[in-house]
């Protein structure tokens, strides 16, 4: 599976383990039938199953995938599509959460 895309790092005094959570409800209010894989700390997050086998198939050019790498103090989100300034304000606004 080749990766590409942009990377958003966000600095954030969540836990690894609530970045997670905050990311996977925020894709799933995006995208409704979230399909996560989870591939140690790393999470893969894809719009639908169909979207999740292209990407497994190498076939990946019709289909979004989100990559998460939570860590003590950031989160690395590797996108092509998503709104940046939307994905940073719902983060500074929860971080209440932390």
């Amino acid at each position: 599976m080749m990766i590409g895309g942009k990377d958003l790092v966000i600095a954030t005094p969540m836990s690894p383990e609530t970045q997670v959570l905050f990311m996977t409800r925020y894709l799933r209010h995006l995208w409704g039938n979230v399909v996560i894989e989870h591939d140690g700390a790393e999470l893969f997050c894809y719009p639908s199953e169909e979207a999740k086998q292209a990407w497994d198939n190498d076939c990946n050019d019709d289909y979004e995938m989100v990559h998460l790498l939570p860590c003590d103090g950031c989160l690395t989100i590797v996108h092509e599509k998503l709104d940046e300034d939307e994905v940073r304000n719902n983060f500074n606004a929860n971080r209440c959460f932390a």
